[in-house]
């Protein structure tokens, strides 16, 4: 299940970086009464673009190399002289932009002011950074990757737990909602599968049909109810006793399919029979039957192709395990039905 305290929203969210994320925290600064030649001297040796003019820590001005430029060449073409101080060159009042605004908004001043960059200050008007446009963009950048990321990883994380919500619902309509085994879907999924692996591999396999004795009894002696968790125990003593690779379907009411891969109608036989004498200790009371308790009957369908038994589908096993059923029902019940054995003359009840 999605957790509901994390952020799920498919929408872009707004870039919410301040512009002390994006900052150079190091700023090269002069004090009111520095001199021009002094900072173009600092500029050139330090091959930076700007130098900020401060008083008592406050940014009062800022004097760019476009600002140098231009004094320079009114200096060599109009023969106009350079200014002593550097203030007398700066661009002030300087604007600037406070540390805890969101990039866009520092975005936003330096398009609508058309410059490049703007001098950071704290609560008190402290010069604390400087932010350009390259500054900005990057921080931007970096925003966005982080949302491309988010969203990345909520698709993944929609698409993991849809995965897993679909692979739930395969299981649940596989699946037989009482037992817990899979249902007669699931069996006309698979066992296809394992009846083409068999012919082509030449390896044997057998289904096995199971049949609570007299269980229409049971459920008019002790009710539904009690029928249900007879069913339940019956299925779980199975279960329990066959290899990983068997499988146990729900066939239909009381009856149940076990499908047997690698497995011929010799060892089939001996593992039915242990199954049968399992149920039987269950010792589950049954008046309505002659045993007094629960009991099953069987009946074997076998896939053999060495032996030369290989029916051409999955049906013709399933039906020959339900007419050795049947034999073992009209013979006593409480017993296994082999494949090719001769009907009784009555008929099935």
């Amino acid at each position: 299940m999605a957790d509901e305290s994390r952020d799920w929203t498919l929408e872009p969210q707004p870039i919410s970086l301040r512009v002390e994320d994006a900052m150079t925290k190091y700023v090269e600064t002069v004090p009111l009464g520095a001199t021009f030649r002094e900072v173009a001297a600092r500029m050139r040796r330090q091959e930076i673009s700007c130098v900020l003019i401060v008083d008592n820590d406050r940014p009062v001005g800022i004097v760019s190399e476009r600002d140098m430029v231009r004094i320079l060449a009114h200096h060599l073409e109009d023969g106009v002289a350079l200014p002593v101080l550097a203030e007398n060159a700066m661009l002030s009042p300087v604007i600037t932009v406070e540390r805890d605004a969101l990039v866009d908004e520092a975005a936003d001043k330096l398009s609508a002011l058309g410059i490049r960059r703007l001098p950071v200050v704290g609560a008190d008007g402290e010069l604390v950074g400087l932010v350009t446009q390259t500054d900005l963009m990057a921080a931007r950048g970096r925003e966005l990757d982080g949302e491309r990321q988010r969203l990345r990883n909520i698709v993944a994380t929609r698409t993991r737990e849809l995965e897993e919500v679909n692979a739930s619902l395969r299981i649940q309509t596989l699946t037989d909602a009482l037992l817990g085994i899979g249902n007669r879907r699931a069996l006309e999924f698979t066992l296809p599968r394992t009846h083409a692996v068999a012919l082509r591999y030449q390896r044997a396999y057998t289904a096995v049909l199971f049949d609570v004795d007299y269980f229409k009894g049971f459920n008019d002696t002790y009710g539904h109810l009690a029928g249900d968790e007879t069913l339940k125990r019956v299925v779980g003593c199975i279960a329990e006793s066959i290899r990983k690779a068997d499988t146990l379907y729900r066939y239909g009411g009381d009856e149940f399919l076990l499908v047997l891969p690698e497995t011929n109608l010799e060892g089939a036989n001996i593992l039915v029979g242990r199954l049968q004498k399992y149920v039987e200790q269950l010792q589950i009371p049954h008046q309505a039957s002659e045993h007094k308790v629960v009991t099953v009957s069987c009946g074997l369908g076998v896939c053999d192709v060495g032996e030369g038994r290989g029916p051409s589908s999955w049906r013709d096993v399933v039906d020959s395990a339900d007419e050795a059923l049947y034999n073992a029902k009209k013979h006593g019940r409480n017993r296994i039905g082999l494949p090719g054995e001769p009907d009784p003359a009555s008929e099935r009840s």
